[in-house]
């Protein structure tokens, strides 16, 4: 569970984790977000 406060406004985000891969030689992560 990630808290983030953005613009005095705070949002509780469920992430879950989809895996990771390659692009532009950099590992970019593919997340799912549930808010």
């Amino acid at each position: 569970m990630v808290q983030q406060v953005t613009k005095g406004i705070k949002i509780s985000v469920e992430t879950t984790f989809e895996g990771s891969f390659y692009k532009n030689y950099k590992i970019q992560y593919a997340f799912g977000y549930t808010v």
